[in-house]
């Protein structure tokens, strides 16, 4: 949540409005998809658009007194560059662009060990900075940016015995809090641990960390760890004294003893607990070295969880993805990616999880409808299937790929406590179908329609990128046929988001900026029962289709843009802009009627796609994030914002005037 005195509201003047728009504001639209790009680049596109404008600069330490930095990889991106251009700065921390077309630029630096620097940027948790806005033949040279040397943590994490914990992966997370909620991001790829159980974390921004530490993932397969008891240690002892024995008289060998409990070494957050919501909060000062961050691995009991599943007709399902899933999701994005607690099943329809550790969960089995005729199939083939599911569903969601080929779907919440279970029964049935069409203003088919893709994903809370990997993996896209028509099949009940994406065009439901500067089309509505989707997203029952969904697309989308000036009158880009709607109701995560967005150098700004509606406009001095989705941030906006009617379609200028000392 906000703090008071973390921000200034700065707006204080509605100054007059126009319509026209220059090439520098327009290109500002496709830079902002760009924006979030981190991929270092060495060659430029030949279709990058060519000009005589130059950007040229130094990289200093942040730290004073501050000195060149070099060989800094420095990147400049900007919508019509599909590839950012890469500079390396030399001795004297220099760079320069050159051949540079008019518009609106971002520059990035990045070092390893270093942390990321944006120009323009407040605070490093700022991505976005300030563009740099060029026009044809200007030189804007003797800019500075800033870079900061990232903090370290470092520390040993052993074994409950005491001994070094070797090849452990251990992550920093930042804390954040979010709409009241505490949250985790991940921020830097996990650290493993050598022989000596020593692990050093470095790059940090600065900022408050909790540090855990994990075995690799590897819930629903690899070997089974097991306790030794005292039992078998005393039934080893025997053995050993029998097999010295020199006489045939020797007693009988007895049975062994029941193996000892499955059991695995859980993650544990520093200092030593088992719940992140335990775990001690580190805060960490820019370039800060924090050593000693020591702690120890718990064991914990683990089960089997297994099972069996069958198609709709009682036919064994051979080739469905199981997962399982903690009850309330999970902030642990690596062991998301590699796949913990995920199996494939046998050709007969079984599964078998273990290494599942206590907890509630949510297991989840999707499958594919089977051909008449076809031959079952084999555990390679349904390990090839799973891989091929996961891939296009990833693929349909991004707004590029296939259609998700697992239409069938099956639940169960469970809860383990260290015991096996199973066997259970798990019958797969049709999943849920969202259909519709996608039309243009006007009733036409818009004429790129074979490049869109209709997504239908679950919302996720948690860090940005967690966020988005959950909801690409859980997401169903479909792509409308040439009448527009479309069907996302495949769903099980429960709330969903729907958006619109795709290629080339560049569409969204949720950031109304995000359109393509080319092409010009955002999504205008998604109705259905007189409610729009694009708002509200849908609660989807079990037992009522969801039929003719009206997807409309514009070629006219409402356009809010401006200026900022500061109290003397002359441009400013140092304040982002808010705009959220009048009404409360439409505030929240994902709302595409609360946006942001970073007025260029020469303080310009342009927000494309806003619904037609009454907003509050505002300036503040620095974004977190989490701002937009946090209700009381907007609400101690409220007093000091302006407010301003946006009609369907309509081109508003706003200009806003800083207050004195702003």
């Amino acid at each position: 949540m906000s703090a008071p005195g973390r921000w200034l509201i700065v707006v204080l003047l509605g100054l007059a409005a126009g319509n026209s728009v220059d090439a520098g504001v327009a290109a500002l639209v496709g830079r902002q998809a760009q924006r979030d790009q981190r991929v270092p680049a060495r060659d430029r596109p030949a279709e990058a658009p060519v000009g005589t404008a130059v950007i040229a600069g130094v990289v200093v330490t942040q730290s004073e007194p501050q000195q060149p930095v070099r060989r800094v990889s420095v990147m400049l991106a900007s919508g019509p560059v599909v590839i950012p251009r890469t500079a390396v700065t030399d001795d004297e921390g220099r760079f320069e662009f050159t051949g540079l077309a008019a518009g609106n630029y971002t520059l990035v630096g990045q070092k390893p060990a270093w942390v990321t620097a944006v120009y323009g940027a407040r605070s490093a948790s700022d991505t976005q900075g300030i563009p740099v806005a060029v026009t044809d033949g200007q030189r804007v040279a003797g800019l500075r940016l800033p870079m900061m040397r990232g903090a370290v943590v470092a520390g040993v994490v052993r074994l409950a015995s005491g001994q070094p914990a070797r090849d452990l992966a251990v992550q920093l997370l930042q804390v954040r809090t979010l709409d009241g909620r505490r949250q985790t991001a991940t921020v830097a790829a996990p650290a493993p641990t050598n022989d000596l159980g020593a692990y050093r974390v470095f790059g940090l921004p600065p900022g408050d960390y909790v540090v855990q530490a994990r075995s690799q993932p590897n819930m629903g397969q690899g070997p089974v760890l097991r306790q030794v008891t005292e039992a078998e240690v005393r039934w080893g002892d025997q053995q050993l004294a029998q097999a010295q024995a020199l006489t045939a008289a020797a007693a009988a060998v007895a049975d062994p003893p029941p193996p000892g409990p499955a059991v695995t070494y859980t993650s544990v957050y520093f200092p030593g607990t088992t719940l992140a919501s335990d775990a001690a909060v580190i805060t960490l000062r820019p370039g800060e070295e924090r050593l000693g961050v020591d702690f120890s691995l718990s064991l914990v009991p683990t089960a089997k969880v297994a099972g069996t599943v069958r198609g709709p007709g009682g036919e064994p399902a051979a080739g469905a993805t199981v997962t399982l899933q903690p009850e309330g999701g999970s902030d642990d994005l690596i062991g998301i990616l590699m796949g913990g607690g995920r199996a494939a099943t046998r050709p007969d329809g079984t599964f078998a999880l273990t290494g599942v550790t206590p907890g509630r969960y949510s297991l989840t089995v999707r499958g594919t409808p089977q051909r008449a005729g076809a031959a079952p199939q084999s555990a390679a083939e349904a390990q090839m299937s799973q891989a091929i599911a996961m891939a296009t569903a990833m693929a349909g969601a991004m707004g590029g790929g296939r259609e998700n080929p697992a239409t069938l779907w099956a639940s169960e919440a469970i809860a383990v406590n260290g015991q096996d279970l199973g066997p259970l029964e798990l019958e797969l049935r049709e999943g849920l179908t969202v259909a519709g069409t996608v039309i243009a203003e006007g009733g036409a088919v818009p004429p790129d329609a074979a490049a869109i893709r209709i997504n239908v994903s679950r919302p996720s809370t948690g860090d940005r990128s967690t966020a988005m990997v959950l909801s690409a993996m859980g997401a169903s896209a479909s792509a409308p046929k040439e009448d527009g028509t479309f069907a996302v099949r495949g769903l099980m009940p429960g709330k969903y988001q729907l958006a619109v994406s795709g290629k080339p065009m560049r569409l969204n439901t949720v950031i109304p900026g995000m359109a393509s500067a080319s092409s010009g089309w955002v999504v205008k509505s998604i109705q259905w029962r007189g409610q729009d989707l694009a708002d509200s997203g849908i609660d989807l029952p079990a037992d009522v289709p969801v039929t003719g969904v009206v997807v409309t697309l514009t070629n006219r989308p409402a356009e809010l843009r401006g200026r900022v000036l500061d109290a003397a009158g002359r441009p400013t880009g140092a304040f982002p802009i808010v705009v959220f709607s009048a009404d409360r109701g439409r505030w929240g995560a994902g709302s595409r009627r609360v946006a942001q967005v970073q007025p260029a150098s020469d303080g310009k700004f342009l927000v494309v796609g806003l619904p037609a509606g009454e907003y509050f406009l505002a300036a503040v001095t620095r974004l977190e994030p989490g701002d937009l989705a946090d209700r009381q941030f907007l609400e101690d906006l409220v007093p000091s914002s302006l407010r301003i009617t946006i009609g369907e379609g309509e081109k508003k200028t706003q200009d806003l005037k800083l207050a004195s000392g702003g």
